[in-house]
């Protein structure tokens, strides 16, 4: 964090270590639809729409070497942060998320939630996402 006080003017920030950037990369700017706004191959990817940005850190060796992917991934469902994504259309959302290696759930598992139906799935790598 920087300064004090109230979150500044400027969105939502966040960041993902993956184990394959540029699958990753891939899929957040297919799925989501952000537009890939920054790119260091083999390093890391910054993604960006509206308010939000994502950033995708190529994780160290020695992490990634814990880490199984299978097709599909185990989810990695303990954990302490799940980030939670606006969509036009959970339906859309579904079919381009399977078409690019990640799952979102059957419409039986979506929910309201402060006025949005709200659904998860999961990226490539097993990273719960909503």
């Amino acid at each position: 964090m920087s300064g004090t006080g109230p979150i500044a003017p400027g969105g939502i920030q966040g960041v993902v270590y993956v184990v394959d950037l540029d699958r990753m990369t891939r899929f957040y700017a297919e799925v989501l639809g952000l537009e890939v706004v920054e790119h260091e191959p083999g390093d890391f990817a910054t993604l960006e729409s509206g308010a939000v940005a994502l950033s995708l850190v190529r994780m160290p060796d020695e992490w990634a070497a814990e880490i199984t992917l299978t097709e599909p991934a185990e989810r990695r469902e303990d954990v302490a942060l799940k980030m939670s994504f606006p969509v036009a259309s959970i339906g859309a959302a579904r079919q381009a998320a399977a078409s690019a290696g990640g799952i979102v759930d059957n419409p039986d598992h979506e929910w309201e939630f402060r006025g949005n139906v709200v659904c998860h799935g999961q990226d490539p790598e097993g990273n719960v996402i909503s």
